[in-house]
């Protein structure tokens, strides 16, 4: 019950907020097919080779050597099976692609109070039986840690080569404002609606997210709510994102009507990480595209 609190506290917030009691239901993504696979698969042990990541790298040991003393033990049942459940149930889901499961250690954010109390139990235990050979309470041990700690996570956010996308975003913005200037933040009313295959684009314009169309993986479907929108409707297509997830290339906007205005092709590095393969921490080969569709001009 202590777990589920936070289900019904967030069905009773959209009830309140909305007033729909199926609120989450209706509003479901409907991009997010059950067996979709759009973010691929992977094998059921992925998790347990990603556990460096999820309990941290200099921590895996005493994590694992926490969580088989609190089963052993059988304490703290509220944190392990939390984290458990979550383990079990991604490694299921990522091997079979439902929901668009892609894989991703950030999915333990949510449990990773009860992982910290884990690995806390198994610092603890090991420090209890192996003070002899390795102080594991002496200050200088806990700051290397965190030092560490901190460095792989810069090194494994820096290396993930899909977030660059944010940087062509950027750069595909400031294109817009310096090359087409009927388009500038300040006239509120140069286009109607905001299309675009990377959230990011309505967080820099500044744009409402509920004017995005419903896209789904049905690619019939989306093609006739491009060729619906209305006038003066303004789109920023990537081709990798949007065909991946939408199945709508940049070629579909221009036989739907769209003048492309501009495309850009991108090869995204990281700050520190920059490894010549084709796999993480290498280069981000991203291609984006603006599209506007013909209508009323957009006042200057």
């Amino acid at each position: 019950m202590l777990l589920a609190s936070g289900m019904v506290m967030w069905w009773l917030a959209a009830y309140l907020i909305t007033g729909d009691k199926l609120w989450i239901v209706h509003d479901w993504p409907s991009d997010w097919q059950m067996g979709s696979r759009a973010n691929g698969i992977g094998p059921i042990w992925w998790y347990v080779a990603l556990l460096p990541l999820i309990a941290g790298f200099p921590l895996i040991v005493p994590f694992l050597a926490g969580l088989w003393r609190l089963l052993r033990r059988r304490e703290f049942g509220y944190g392990t099976s939390a984290f458990l459940t979550l383990f079990v149930l991604h490694s299921i889901m990522f091997t079979r692609g439902w929901f668009g499961s892609a894989g991703y250690a950030r999915y333990f954010v949510c449990v990773s109070p009860a992982i910290a109390l884990i690995t806390l139990s198994g610092w603890n235990g090991l420090a209890d039986k192996g003070a002899k050979l390795f102080d594991l309470s002496k200050p200088i041990l806990a700051a290397l840690v965190i030092i560490v700690s901190a460095l792989v996570c810069i090194v494994y956010v820096d290396g993930i080569r899909f977030t660059r996308d944010a940087q062509g975003v950027e750069w595909m913005r400031a294109w817009l404002f310096k090359n087409r200037p009927e388009f500038l933040e300040s006239s509120a009313d140069s286009y109607t609606r905001l299309i675009s295959s990377q959230a990011y684009t309505r967080i820099l314009l500044d744009r409402d997210p509920w004017e995005r169309p419903s896209f789904s993986s049905d690619h019939a479907r989306n093609l006739e709510i491009i060729r619906q929108s209305p006038a003066r409707t303004l789109v920023l297509w990537d081709d990798e994102t949007g065909p991946k997830w939408y199945g709508l290339q940049a070629e579909d906007f221009e036989a739907a009507g769209y003048e492309r205005l501009e495309s850009k092709d991108f090869t995204l590095e990281g700050w520190f990480v920059r490894l010549p393969w084709n796999h993480w921490g290498g280069p981000r080969h991203q291609q984006m595209h603006w599209f506007y569709k013909i209508g009323t001009e957009p006042r200057p």
